[in-house]
């Protein structure tokens, strides 16, 4: 529906909420339709959206939530209104809060009670109890003024609050600027909680800021004011969400103590308060632009002495930066116009700057007066932005703790060792930088996070030194070490001494030979994504605490999958492969969630019914990637039907979810080739690294399935031999991989003109 409304303007996002409703009208007149509208708020918005709503009598259904009964007037008596939980469920959740099962018994019925049945207020009531002595639990009762039923939740919930330290209470505010839904995650939070000031390092030992502001983190989590999130089912805690109650009490919270200004959403903030001239009617501390529901020709005029700013997803004209004298925090991503960034220089006070987007007057480049600012603790650079380089005055921000710029290149390595402050590092590294990189590297003894892409060659000399500068970094919790060309040398880690705390490891080249050597273990390792070629048994790991597992595996394409025994993967509880799997017996016992990837027409139908998903007894969710590139649709159609029979017939059958990859490249019958006898001329240089697994366009083996012989003339010119010798592989094992077994015939021409193994790259 969206493509076809878009066909009517080139720009939709300036539409205002008349023409919209207009325009949706008109698209759905005379048809039957299925609309959910989820979380109304206000009477005015639902009656706004309802009059785009016709009622042709086709059969047509609209679904309405909200929390106020009073915001819809619904017409019919189709009305569904949640039941509350019952007493034996609120006792039962009550209690798996507070670990306890003791005290009196009417004490706690008379808690539960006041909670109506509503999970949110008994989790909070539970939370603020649990920590505390069982005598002390009648004293809380007392404290809590209870009102009318609908005033309970509000008033468990005001009194949590309360009863926080003073240090969270502010860390808790701070969340108020987010929009509804969204999911925050948790590093980038502690960031601007430390540039804030709101983490204090008193009593805390030897704990770095940041691990403090974890710790504050988990506090808040443990006490239900915040609700765990994980990102991509990892198993992990990366981010957090905001329950929209406890959003709508922190905002009102907020706004009365002006601690956050708030311009997306016209309830925390009325219209009035913008004056597109003359800017805003108060004072402002932090201020939170975005989410597109401010009006796009709006101006906003800074105050001198705000100290946050945050915008995202609006369309509004920022002013001067240098208008921000007293900004601590600067956080600017997809905004309309920024203007020159060369005034970042004069923000002496800058702690955190955070850029993205493509509204930076067409400049993305950040200027040479950024290493003016002396106080700059953390400088993240978003993929979205299209910024390659960060000038070397970078170096010069010896107070920088937190360093992401992962789609960014430093331009003077040789100075990256005087950022010894540094706790969290992503970077993309060239050639020319390679050398004095991992040199410097091993001089950032503070490193807990560090990403690192290699987008160049390596060779053993700057490997080897790479593997010594990490031996230095024993403080690394998570490291990623990745390669444009991941290869399979198995001694590159060799020299390489993992540190104790290290919990996360991620890499595309080579197989750390640690993870198969009992007598040394990665006690803290939890999750690891490692390349590996080959099928047959899965390489046992000698992890025992590993819980997450994924496994990318070289030339998938063609990988005949892995057997998983019942050995080195007991507390495993994620893995995702992009192949195919066998499970035997007591294999993975506590496995609860499972993705893989399948390719129809590659994997046969017995080989994903052999999976046997049923000796898998704790699984809970499993999600498929159908793979339908270069597959027919038959295949792809009966391949999904065999992973949902598998599912069916689980014991106790877990959620699937299946999704299409590269549908657009799926296969009509009408593309199937009758030849026999075939003959293809394959340029090295133009050859494509597809998903689907094709060398290239010209010599694509899934059209021709009566295929018996084929003859590819193989264009050496400007290559090497490296990736003349990949490409004559990935020949072999298609061939090898047809039903027909074709015979392969391959000349290799214009030999004469390949490069050396220090010459070019093939794109």
């Amino acid at each position: 529906m969206y493509q076809k409304l878009n066909n009517h303007s080139s720009d939709t996002t300036n539409w205002t909420a008349e023409r919209l409703c207009e325009k949706l009208r008109e698209f759905l007149q005379g048809k039957r339709y299925n609309i959910v509208v989820d979380d109304i708020w206000e009477k005015k918005t639902w009656e706004t959206i309802n009059c785009a709503l016709p009622d042709s009598n086709c059969g047509s259904k609209v679904m309405v939530t909200t929390r106020n009964s009073g915001a819809v007037s619904i017409k019919t008596s189709d009305v569904y209104k949640l039941k509350p939980l019952c007493p034996k469920k609120s006792k039962e959740l009550f209690y798996k809060r507070t670990s306890s099962r003791s005290g009196d018994d009417e004490l706690v019925d008379k808690i539960i009670g006041k909670c109506d049945g509503v999970p949110l207020a008994i989790i909070a009531i539970a939370s603020l109890l649990a920590d505390r002595l069982l005598e002390d639990w009648q004293k809380v009762y007392d404290s809590l003024i209870f009102g009318h039923e609908e005033d309970n939740i509000r008033t468990i919930l005001l009194y949590s609050y309360y009863d926080l330290p003073s240090y969270l209470k502010s860390c808790l505010l701070y969340l108020s600027m987010y929009p509804e839904d969204c999911f925050i995650e948790k590093s980038t939070l502690i960031w601007r909680w430390i540039a804030e000031g709101f983490i204090q390092l008193q009593n805390e030992g030897h704990r770095s800021l940041f691990e403090v502001g974890e710790r504050y983190f988990n506090e808040l989590l443990n006490r239900s004011m915040i609700q765990p999130a994980n990102e991509e089912r990892f198993g992990f805690i990366t981010g957090c969400h905001v329950h929209d109650i406890v959003l709508d009490l922190i905002r009102d919270l907020s706004h009365k103590e002006n601690f956050v200004t708030v311009l997306d959403e016209k309830k925390f903030l009325p219209s009035e308060s913008i004056d597109r001239k003359h800017g805003l009617e108060r004072k402002v501390r932090r201020m939170s632009v975005g989410n597109g529901t401010v009006p796009n020709d709006t101006t906003i005029r800074m105050p001198e002495a705000v100290r946050s700013l945050h915008t995202r997803g609006c369309r509004i004209e920022v002013p001067k930066l240098s208008s921000f004298q007293s900004c601590r925090v600067l956080s600017l991503c997809d905004v309309y116009y920024v203007g020159d960034l060369k005034y970042l220089g004069k923000l002496l006070h800058l702690r955190y700057l955070q850029i993205g987007g493509v509204g930076i007057n067409g400049d993305c480049e950040l200027p040479k007066e950024i290493g003016n600012l002396k106080s700059l603790q953390t400088l993240i650079i978003d993929d979205i932005c299209s910024m390659e380089k960060l000038p070397p005055t970078v170096c010069e921000l010896t107070q920088l703790m937190c360093l992401d710029a992962y789609d960014c290149s430093l331009v003077r390595a040789d100075r990256l060792g005087g950022l010894v402050c540094l706790e969290q590092l992503k970077l993309e590294i060239h050639k020319k930088e390679c050398d004095d990189f991992v040199v410097e590297l091993g001089k950032l003894t503070r490193l807990r996070v560090l990403r690192i892409y290699f987008r160049d060659r390596t060779n053993e000399a700057s490997e080897k030194a790479l593997m010594q500068s990490l031996n230095n970094l024993q403080e690394i919790r998570e490291l990623t070490v990745l390669w444009d060309n991941h290869g399979r040398d198995v001694t590159l880690w060799e020299s390489w001494e993992p540190p104790q705390q290290l919990w996360k490891l991620h890499t595309n080249r080579g197989l750390p030979p640690h993870l198969m050597d009992p007598s040394s273990r990665f006690l803290h390792l939890l999750s690891l994504r490692i390349t590996v070629d080959g099928g047959g048994d899965m390489p046992p790991l000698l992890v025992p605490e590993l819980q997450d597992l994924h496994i990318k595996v070289n030339n998938s394409y063609h990988h005949q999958g892995f057997i998983v025994r019942d050995n080195g993967f007991e507390n495993l509880r994620v893995c995702r492969m992009e192949t195919k799997l066998k499970f035997l017996q007591g294999a993975m016992p506590r496995l609860e969630f499972l993705g893989l990837r399948v390719r129809p027409g590659r994997d046969s139908i017995p080989d994903l019914e052999e999976m046997n998903l049923a000796t898998l007894l704790s699984l809970k969710e499993v999600n498929i990637t159908v793979d339908c590139g270069g597959s027919f649709r038959g295949e792809v159609e009966e391949a999904e039907a065999v992973l949902r029979r598998a599912v069916e017939d689980h014991p106790n059958p877990p959620t699937l979810r299946i999704s299409r990859l590269c549908e657009w490249l799926m296969l009509s019958d009408d593309k199937m080739k009758p030849e026999k006898v075939v003959h293809a001329l394959v340029k090295v240089r133009e050859c494509r690294r597809d998903t689907w697994g094709h060398v290239c366009d010209d010599v694509n083996m899934r059209l021709y399935r009566w295929l018996e012989e084929i003859t590819c003339d193989i264009d050496c010119e400007g290559c090497r031999l490296s990736e003349l010798e990949e490409i004559e592989a990935k020949l072999r094992s298609d061939a090898g991989f047809h039903p027909k077994r074709p015979k392969l015939v391959m000349n290799r021409v214009n030999q004469d003109k390949m490069l050396g193994d220090d010459d070019g790259v093939l794109q």
